[in-house]
């Protein structure tokens, strides 16, 4: 059996209980599995660039798990910089937009970008 067999069978159980979904157009999508990644930039002397400093997974979910060696091992491709410059007047603009107050507008603290982390299976091949 494989998923699309799955797939049959739980529409028909659904048929059963309800004769409306029979009638119903379904949309199906690939799951791309990955893995919750936060990456943590601190900021440097000039104030607007940030490198990396750490990295680390969810774990199981109440402790996480650091993977700083592993993103670091990947830093040299443009998907995981190792350092993130922030033009001023973009800063600018989200002082504006988040109305910070004037006396924290110039203190930066640590950028964090999370997301999900995935390669393509050549990809990891590849490695």
């Amino acid at each position: 059996e494989n998923a699309v067999d799955g797939l049959h069978d739980w529409h028909r159980r659904l048929v059963k209980r309800c004769a409306d979904v029979e009638r119903a157009r379904w949309c199906v999508e690939p799951k791309v599995d990955g893995v919750a990644i936060s990456l943590r930039y601190e900021p440097v002397a000039d104030g607007t660039s940030f490198t990396l400093a750490c990295a680390s997974s969810r774990g199981d979910g109440r402790l996480g798990e650091d993977v700083s060696e592993a993103v670091r091992s990947l830093a040299h491709r443009e998907e995981v910089p190792r350092d993130v410059h922030i033009p001023p007047d973009v800063w600018r603009t989200w002082r504006e937009r988040l109305d910070v107050p004037d006396e924290f507008a110039s203190s930066v603290g640590a950028l964090e970008v999370r997301g999900e982390a995935f390669f393509a299976r050549d990809e990891f091949a590849a490695l």
